[in-house]
């Protein structure tokens, strides 16, 4: 006899996919926002270190390697290299300042009727913990970050496939 979880059962439920739309290495000054699609997106710091910024909160979340966020309800956002929200001076390119993301949708058949996602708050943040990711997580991220800079054949759907499993880690 084989006994599952109730969150396992609830997800075999859920139908959704996950679309890498950006993965890269950033560093000098940089801002990204994605908000505003009315879709689930998601950034995933795969190296270093930047900042969230939320309207309305008066100060801004650092974000380091391993942390996750997620916008379930596609929440106003910008991710910088900067704690305020104004461009930074920062013009140079040095391994110390280099910033990786890994950023995506999660697309669900039905957004409106899913109670997994009403039930979610609009942020969901999954911290790494300080470069201590977890390593689950981290392995990941490794797979991830591999697919992405061989871009080998069928790698986009790999990378995809993997962002599906990041979004079930998260819940």
């Amino acid at each position: 006899m084989v006994t599952t979880d109730v969150l396992s059962s609830v997800l075999r439920l859920l139908r959704f996919k996950a679309t890498v739309i950006f993965n890269s290495s950033k560093c000098g000054s940089w801002t990204i926002d994605t908000s505003g699609s009315g879709r689930c997106t998601f950034h995933l710091v795969s190296e270093g270190n930047c900042f969230l910024h939320m309207p309305g909160e008066i100060q801004s979340t650092p974000l380091s390697k391993g942390d996750l966020i997620i916008f379930p309800k596609d929440a106003k956002h910008a991710i910088t290299d900067n704690v305020n929200l104004a461009p930074s001076d920062a013009d140079s390119c040095d391994i110390d300042s280099t910033t990786g993301l890994i950023c995506g949708f999660f697309d669900f058949d039905d957004p409106h009727r899913n109670p997994i996602m009403n039930a979610l708050p609009d942020t969901v943040l999954v911290k790494g913990q300080n470069n201590n990711v977890e390593p689950r997580l981290q392995v990941l991220i490794d797979l991830m970050r591999s697919e992405t800079e061989e871009s080998t054949t069928g790698s986009d759907v790999v990378v995809d496939k993997l962002s599906e499993i990041l979004f079930i880690y998260a819940l």
